[in-house]
């Protein structure tokens, strides 16, 4: 069978192996997990750690191997879920069963494996900058609030306050922050060195359009 569970929650994935109906004789098959995009022995337990119920799940032994007595229809299967601390979007693993004794009409059945996430989704926020004209470049800094197990990106731009478009440069661009980067990243701004005399000018880097994170500061005063 499949198994649908959610991290936090369930601590384990159940899966029922099963004969369509009671043999006479013993059935045994070899067990194994694989990755599709959970990742076997990160997001569950690996293989070697399986366990076994052959009373409903009264008791459980380890096991990569099981057998469905004469007379029975199934076994269950269990392996571990990890609860991390990432934002990640449904991952899914497979467990299959391979028979090495006993009749079947087929030699091997598979059952998937569905883990829904329970972590909050990571914000981005933008910094506020003060350089003088003469520094040359005015660098913003924004930041993931926590590390995500997906790609997060996020588009910038600038506009113009009292500073206008001949006192900076900027031009508009993204940024993506992989799963394992560092949670802050730069944006910078070329400022124009003019021989004006000027009061203190401002402009803005404003983000959007983020995936994977939501906004909870979008604008970066220069």
């Amino acid at each position: 069978s499949d198994a649908n569970v959610t991290e936090g929650t369930d601590p384990y994935a159940i899966f029922t192996v099963s004969l369509s109906n009671a043999s006479d004789e013993a059935v045994s098959v070899n067990l194994a997990l694989a990755t599709v995009s959970a990742t076997v022995g990160t997001d569950t337990g690996a293989t070697a750690a399986l366990e076994v119920s052959s009373d409903g799940g009264t008791s459980w032994t380890p096991a990569t191997s099981a057998t469905i007595a004469a007379g029975q229809t199934s076994v269950l299967v269990r392996t571990a879920i990890t609860d991390d601390p990432l934002d990640e979007a449904l991952e899914s693993f497979t467990l299959t069963a391979t028979k090495t004794a006993g009749s079947t009409t087929n030699a091997s059945a598979f059952g998937t494996g569905s883990i829904t996430d329970d972590d909050a989704t990571p914000s981005l926020s933008i910094d506020d900058v003060t350089v003088n004209e003469a520094a040359g470049t005015a660098t913003f800094t924004v930041t993931l609030s926590a590390a995500s197990g997906q790609t997060v990106g996020v588009n910038y731009s600038a506009s113009t306050g009292t500073a206008e478009a001949g006192d900076f440069t900027l031009a508009a661009g993204s940024l993506s922050f992989a799963p394992g980067d560092p949670l802050t990243k730069t944006i910078t701004v070329t400022i124009n060195n003019d021989a004006v005399y000027e009061g203190a000018e401002s402009f803005t880097v404003g983000l959007s359009g983020a995936s994977n994170a939501s906004i909870s500061d979008g604008s970066g005063l220069g």
